[in-house]
């Protein structure tokens, strides 16, 4: 539910980058990884952005170049592109015991894709926009799910919904 914890839904396994590796690096890992989203980190291990597709995408010398889709020819990016040059920062983090709608929230009004998730500030999981869908698709979990409920318990307090009940019970 929209109400749940982060940590729930979140991505707990993240793949982190060096803000001085190169960012051909990102690209190559993103693509190897399949993900959208690495979290940056400073000369000290601390979280200070992330580089993101639409970030690699702005860097890529060819404008043609789809991100999940080559077309035989690797992305180009100018050799002494470093990861600090492309991220996205300040880095946008939330706490692990938000909810899932604090978090949706966040990502509307920011208009952006990922969020950070944070444990008295160490990085405990990623929730992304992706994350969000998959939660609003699940049948127990979505609004859809939860309106129906309501309109079943609605429905069972009425003289005909105690008939259809009985009818559907008797296999009818």
């Amino acid at each position: 539910s929209v109400t749940r914890s982060l940590v729930a839904i979140s991505t707990k396994t993240v793949d982190t980058i060096s803000w001085t590796a190169p960012l051909i690096d990102a690209y190559l890992r993103m693509i190897r990884k399949q993900i959208r989203h690495l979290p940056v980190l400073g000369g000290s291990g601390e979280l200070i952005g992330v580089i993101s597709d639409r970030d690699l995408l702005r860097a890529m010398r060819d404008e043609r170049a789809d991100f999940l889709v080559t077309t035989g020819k690797p992305m180009e990016f100018e050799p002494e592109d470093l990861v600090r040059d492309w991220m996205s920062w300040p880095v946008e983090t939330i706490d692990e015991k938000a909810s899932v709608a604090d978090a949706a929230g966040i990502m509307v009004e920011r208009r952006i894709s990922s969020l950070l998730v944070v444990r008295e500030g160490d990085l405990v999981g990623i929730v992304t926009s992706t994350d969000l869908l998959k939660l609003l698709m699940k049948p127990e979990a979505g609004p859809i799910h939860r309106a129906v409920e309501s309109l079943e318990a609605t429905f069972a307090r009425w003289p005909v919904g105690q008939v259809s009940q009985a009818l559907a019970n008797a296999g009818i």
